[in-house]
C-alpha cells in the first residue's frame, strides 16, 4: 500500500482498523502458530496462578514447588512467543507503511531486530516500575506527614497537587515516545540509541498531536477490547454473583479453572485482531510525523516524478 495523501490521526486509527479487518485471514495464518505457543505458556501460568491462589486460601498459605516451576516454564514459553508475534506484526507494519512488495520481504528486513524490541521492553518495564514505586513512596510519605497535624496538612496539600502534576508530566515524557517507537524499529534501519532519540524527537516536536493520537488510539483500543471481551466478562460476573449470593468469599477462585482457560483462548484470538491494529495505527502515525516534520510526502512525490527520467537514463 502506498500512502499518497495527507492523513490525520483519525485516518491513522481508522485505516488501521479497516486494513486489519480486511487482512484478518492473512494475519490469522501468520499469527496462529506463535499464538498457540503463547497460549500454551499462558495456560501453564493460569494453572500455576490457580494453584498459588488455592494455597493462599488454605491455612499453610504456601504454594508447592510444582506451582513455582509452572510459573517459570510458562514465562519461558510465553515471552519468546510474544516476541515472535511482535516481529511478525512489525513486518506487517513495514509492508504497508513502506509499500514493500511482499510481507516476506518486509519480515526478512525487520526480524533481525528482535533483540532491540526485547531490550526496549525490558527497559520500559523497569523504568515504569521505578516510576510507580517512586511516586507511590512520595504520596505515601506526604500522606503520613499530612496526618500529623492540621497545620502540616495545609502545607502538604498544595505540595501534593504539585506532585500530581509532576507525576502526570513525567508519565507523558515516559509514554509519548512509545507511540512510534516500534514503528521506527519497523520502518527505519537505525541503531539502538538512534531509535530512542528518533522516537522522542519526532513525538515531542508534535507534542499535542502525539497526545491526541495516544488518546484517540487508546480510546479506540479500549472500546474494541470491551466489546470483544464483554461475553467473557458476563460469564465471569455470573460466577462471581453465584459465590456472593451463596455467602462465599468472592475471588479469582470463584471462577472455575476451565472458564479461566476458555478466557485465555478467547484473549489469544482477540489479540490476533487487536495488536495489529495497535502497531499499524502507530505505523500510520509515524507516517504522519514524517510528512509534517520532514516533508516525506514531498520527497516521495519528487521520487515519483523522477522515476520515469531515471528509467530513460538507464
Amino acid at each position: 500500500m502506498q500512502i499518497d495523501r495527507f492523513i490525520s490521526i483519525g485516518d491513522a486509527v481508522g485505516m488501521s482498523v479497516r486494513h486489519v479487518r480486511r487482512d484478518i485471514p492473512f494475519l490469522f495464518r501468520k499469527l496462529l502458530v506463535p499464538s498457540l505457543v503463547e497460549l500454551g505458556g499462558k495456560v501453564l501460568l493460569v494453572v500455576a496462578a490457580r494453584m498459588i491462589l488455592e494455597a493462599s486460601l488454605k491455612t499453610a498459605g504456601f504454594p508447592d514447588l510444582s506451582a513455582v516451576l509452572l510459573v517459570f516454564v510458562g514465562i519461558f514459553i510465553t515471552l519468546p512467543a510474544e516476541l515472535w508475534l511482535t516481529m511478525i506484526q512489525l513486518g506487517y507494519v513495514r509492508q504497508l507503511v513502506l509499500a514493500r512488495d511482499s510481507f516476506e520481504q518486509a519480515y526478512k528486513e525487520v526480524k533481525g531486530r528482535w533483540w532491540q524490541v526485547l531490550i526496549y521492553a525490558v527497559i520500559f518495564y523497569f523504568v515504569f516500575l521505578f516510576w510507580v514505586f517512586l511516586w507511590t513512596f512520595f504520596f505515601a510519605f506526604s500522606a503520613i506527614i499530612a496526618k500529623a497535624s492540621p497545620i502540616t496538612a495545609l502545607v502538604v496539600l498544595p505540595l501534593m497537587l504539585i506532585m500530581i502534576a509532576l507525576a502526570l508530566v513525567s508519565l507523558v515524557v515516559l509514554l509519548l515516545p512509545l507511540c512510534i517507537l516500534f514503528a521506527v524499529i519497523a520502518c527505519e534501519d537505525n541503531g539502538f540509541w538512534n531509535v530512542i532519540a528518533r522516537s522522542a524527537n519526532m513525538s515531542f516536536k508534535r507534542l499535542w498531536l502525539s497526545l491526541g493520537f495516544l488518546l484517540l488510539s487508546g480510546i479506540t483500543y479500549a472500546i474494541i477490547y470491551f466489546v470483544m471481551t464483554s461475553p467473557l466478562q458476563i460469564l465471569y460476573a455470573f460466577f462471581y454473583y453465584g459465590d456472593a449470593a451463596a455467602g462465599h468469599r468472592v475471588s479469582e477462585a470463584s471462577i472455575p479453572l476451565y472458564v479461566q482457560l476458555i478466557g485465555s483462548v478467547w484473549h489469544s484470538l482477540i489479540y490476533i485482531f487487536l495488536m495489529p491494529i495497535h502497531y499499524l495505527s502507530s505505523g500510520f502515525y509515524y507516517y504522519i510525523l514524517r510528512t509534517r516534520v520532514e516533508g516525506q510526502d514531498i520527497v516521495s512525490g519528487i521520487d515519483k516524478l523522477e522515476a520515469p527520467k531515471r528509467a530513460l537514463n538507464g
